[in-house]
């Protein structure tokens, strides 16, 4: 839990972004009603665990919370966007940072995760992407068959983030 005072209610009830401690071994030691609203999971669900269950099963493989951790002890900070898991499986694109966190002795006691979901700002700019695509597409018709075919090669894999097939 978070520890008393006015500076850690203000942080406990930030709704709009994740703010997780962790540990040197980046175990979750608080878990902010943001964190709980952005990923489904309750702080008490939370407490203990690695934070590597917050990443997409092929970050993990790919060593990327240990990159994260192991950046954010060098620099002092890791920067990342990229998508992030809820506790019902769904995905969310996630902004932020891992900071390191300093005792008063100037030695590491763990570090600082803070995540905003940017999901929809995410799908927006990739909405204006494709239709400005489409625009030039349309705006240079001077053969409508080729015309289509080039809009229908950069559609289709825009529509198909919005399709989904239910298996029985």
């Amino acid at each position: 839990p978070l520890p008393e005072g006015h500076d850690w209610q203000i942080v406990a009830s930030a709704v709009d972004y994740a703010i997780v401690a962790l540990t040197k071994d980046a175990r979750v030691t608080s878990w902010n009603l943001g964190a709980q609203r952005i990923t489904g999971w309750s702080e008490a669900e939370m407490l203990g665990q690695g934070v590597e269950r917050l990443f997409m099963p092929e970050d993990r493989e790919a060593g990327v919370p240990e990159r994260e951790c192991a950046l954010a002890l060098k620099e002092g900070r890791a920067t990342n966007e990229r998508w992030h898991l809820r506790k019902d499986g769904s995905r969310f694109w996630a902004s932020g940072e891992m900071m390191r966190l300093l005792g008063d002795d100037g030695q590491v006691r763990g570090f600082l995760k803070i995540v905003r979901d940017r999901t929809e700002q995410r799908q927006q700019a990739l909405d204006l992407q494709f239709l400005a695509r489409a625009s030039e597409a349309l705006a240079e018709i001077t053969d409508v068959p080729s015309t289509l075919e080039r809009i229908a090669h950069f559609s289709v894999p825009h529509f198909a983030d919005y399709c989904s097939v239910d298996v029985l």
